[in-house]
């Protein structure tokens, strides 16, 4: 089922990029790379962000003035750590319950289509609103105390993930050797979850929250 969900992922990402080819010519295509901070929010306690890191493929279209399109594929890896209470009954006369951290890795293909509005049109400066579509690839978990070896935690978790990522960026428009335009954007953006990623018999549930430091590199083919 995994390699399905990855498919129409895909398919969908090829939907897009083909959109934009078509509504306007005048397109660029490129790659990026991202630093996650991301953490688990929800009904968990003690929540911690981690790291991790993007990198994929995008192609973008400034339709108007005021008005640009985009989308691309991205591997993230993200995850969160939070405390979970461990009970242990082994000994019938004593009950051990102990808080402890549990740590989450986890790796998906996303698939973000945003808009740009430019409140100037002689500025890059841009604000962006979209939709981000994940299938989830891998993940792991381990107790930060009592665990150091990470175990195959992926039937603890949602396979699909749906974040809305809003946020803010700048465009630098030049010339180089390898095509008459290029731009590199300088973009800040926050990605709220609005799916669950753990599975609905979890005890606890909790949703994804990501900022990221996204930078690409885009060029035109003519």
């Amino acid at each position: 089922m995994l390699i399905y969900r990855v498919i129409l992922l895909i398919l969908f990402s090829s939907f897009t990029f083909y959109s934009i080819a078509q509504v306007n010519e005048d397109f660029v295509i490129g790659t990026g790379m991202a630093l996650n901070i991301p953490s688990i929010r929800g009904d968990v306690e003690g929540s911690k962000i981690k790291g991790g890191v993007a990198v994929g493929c995008s192609v973008y279209s400034r339709l108007q003035p005021n008005l640009g399109f985009g989308g691309g594929v991205y591997y993230s890896a993200i995850g969160g750590e939070f405390n979970v209470m461990l009970e242990d009954n082994s000994n019938p006369y004593y009950q051990y319950v102990s808080n402890e951290s549990i740590n989450y890795r986890l790796r998906y293909i996303t698939a973000p289509v945003f808009a740009k509005i430019y409140p100037s049109k002689t500025l890059n400066l841009n604000f962006q609103i979209g939709v981000q579509p994940s299938v989830l690839l891998s993940a792991q978990k381990n107790y930060a105390v009592t665990s150091i070896e990470r175990v195959d935690a992926v039937d603890d978790l949602n396979r699909f993930d749906l974040s809305i990522p809003i946020g803010i960026g700048y465009d630098l428009h030049y010339s180089s050797w390898l095509a008459t335009e290029s731009i590199v954007s300088i973009e800040l953006k926050y990605l709220h979850g609005v799916t669950d990623v753990f599975k609905d018999q979890f005890e606890y549930q909790g949703k994804n929250r990501v900022f990221q430091l996204l930078v690409t590199y885009q060029f035109a083919l003519s």
